[in-house]
């Protein structure tokens, strides 16, 4: 009977064990997000900036993208860009020769009660290390539309203490709660980190979104030595 009676007992803790177990099982496993690798991406210098271009979608405008570059509070070129680069949000069947128009119209429209082909709804900017530290790759898309590549000249750093020089740039998004339907709307900055006397330490610190009126008092813009805007001057096609 004794025997029987630790046999139970034995068979009641290893169940009181198993069941502490499951309930103390908080933490499992699961599959890791692209949101997650983002923290990864940027450590190593990938920035990439979406912009909601649907509410242009009521008509069709024309998107031309520039570079500005500046040092300290000075504009030193309007366009860092060989050229300006040019996009529509949209591709109507009227803009196709007649001839071409059934072969587009068979591959699907965006928007058939429009007579549009084809719709872009969004802007993407995206940063990426270049084969230099000098340099830094850049990439500038519109939806459905076209995209160009290209690299920007950044300026160097000096360390006092051993006279090290090295780059370290840094990105900040621009508030777009007044951005206007048509004309010039900054998007993206590039900018240098910068030395503060005061704590003797490299920094980018300030606001987390840049105000477009850079002679803002107080904005972090005035401590950036050198720094280049991404924009798009939107303007209206007749």
């Amino acid at each position: 009977m004794r025997r029987f009676l630790k046999h139970i007992a034995c068979i009641c803790i290893c169940i009181a064990i198993a069941s502490s177990a499951a309930v103390g099982q908080t933490i499992t496993s699961q599959p890791a997000t692209f949101e997650d690798y983002m923290p990864l991406l940027q450590d190593k210098g990938f920035d990439a900036y979406v912009f909601d271009i649907s509410g242009l979608s009521d008509h069709k405008v024309q998107l031309a993208f520039t570079i500005r570059e500046y040092e300290g509070d000075k504009l030193v070129k309007d366009n860092v860009l060989p050229w300006t680069h040019e996009y529509s949000n949209m591709l109507l069947l009227t803009d196709i020769p007649e001839e071409y128009r059934q072969s587009w119209i068979e591959d699907g429209m965006d928007d058939p009660e429009r007579g549009i082909l084809h719709l872009a709804k969004k802007i993407t900017i995206g940063l990426m290390p270049a084969d230099a530290d000098s340099l830094k790759r850049f990439s500038v898309s519109v939806e459905n539309m076209g995209s160009f590549l290209n690299q920007l000249e950044l300026k160097p750093l000096t360390v006092k203490e051993t006279g090290k020089v090295f780059y370290a740039y840094n990105t900040r998004p621009f508030k777009l709660d007044k951005a206007p339907a048509e004309g010039y709307v900054p998007l993206v900055l590039l900018g240098s980190i910068w030395w503060d006397e005061q704590v003797n330490v490299f920094r980018f610190c300030g606001e987390n979104e840049i105000d477009p009126d850079l002679s803002v008092e107080k904005s972090m813009v005035h401590f950036i030595p050198h720094y280049y805007v991404f924009g798009v001057d939107i303007q209206p096609v007749d």
